[in-house]
């Protein structure tokens, strides 16, 4: 049927459709963007924990290494 501005039941129910399947896509979208932006946090937060990890590792190795208050500098030895 042909309404009097042109437009078919066609074309009108195509519309229908098409702004219902662009819904559809916009909430797959939106699930899709908060997915992505929890595994950016979690990603975020284990970067974080390594971080720490090689700070704690190159502390302690440094602590090892390093002469300490019982060995003092060559320039203060007496020899």
């Amino acid at each position: 049927m042909t309404h009097a501005d042109g437009t078919t039941d066609w074309l009108i129910q195509s519309s229908e459709k098409l702004q219902s399947c662009g819904r559809a896509l916009k909430r797959s979208l939106d699930e899709i963007q908060r997915t992505v932006s929890r595994m950016m946090s979690e990603a975020d937060k284990i970067g974080k924990k390594e971080e720490r990890r090689h700070e704690k590792s190159d502390a302690y190795e440094s602590l090892l290494t390093s002469p300490g208050p019982c060995h003092p500098p060559q320039s203060l030895m007496v020899v």
